[in-house]
C-alpha cells in the first residue's frame, strides 16, 4: 500500500532582505482543500555563515510589500516566538513553523509571513538563494 503522505515545496511569494533580517511569506492557497497539513518547516540556506549567531523569529502581523519596505516602511511584528543558536558550520537553518498551518492556510488575510533575524550576519545572498518552505500533508 502506498503512503498518502506528500511533501510540498514552496518558494516565497514575497521576500525582503535587509542586513541581518528576513521578511518572507508564502502563498499556501494552492494546497488542495481535502489535504491536511501535518508539518511545516522554513529552510534558510546559510551559504556564507562563518560564525555562530543568535536567531530570532517573529510573526509578521500586518500587510507589507517589498516596495513599501524599500521606502523604509516596515510591517508590525509579534513578540519573540523563538530564539535559537546557529553555529558557523551549519549549511541550512530549519525552523519549525507548524504553528502557522491553520492561520496561513485557512485565514489567508492573516498570512503576512515570518520575520527572522540572524544577529550581525550579512544575509543579502538570500536574494539569489531564497528561503523555502517544506510542508508535509496527508
Amino acid at each position: 500500500m502506498s503512503s498518502l503522505e506528500k511533501k510540498m515545496f514552496f518558494l516565497p511569494n514575497k521576500l525582503f532582505i535587509r542586513k541581518d533580517r528576513i521578511y518572507v511569506s508564502f502563498n499556501l492557497s494552492v494546497i488542495p482543500s481535502d489535504m491536511k497539513v501535518t508539518f511545516m518547516e522554513l529552510h534558510i540556506p546559510l551559504i556564507k555563515l562563518s560564525k555562530a549567531t543568535n536567531v530570532y523569529v517573529k510573526e509578521i502581523t500586518g500587510g507589507w510589500s517589498e516596495k513599501m519596505m524599500k521606502k523604509g516602511i516596515f510591517p508590525p511584528r509579534s513578540k519573540l516566538l523563538k530564539q535559537m543558536k546557529c553555529n558557523g558550520r551549519q549549511d541550512n537553518l530549519i525552523i519549525d513553523v507548524t504553528i502557522f498551518r491553520s492561520k496561513w492556510r485557512l485565514k489567508k488575510k492573516l498570512n503576512h509571513g515570518i520575520y527572522v533575524k540572524l544577529k550581525d550576519t550579512n544575509i543579502k545572498y538570500l536574494e539569489e538563494n531564497p528561503p523555502y518552505l517544506i510542508i508535509d500533508t496527508i
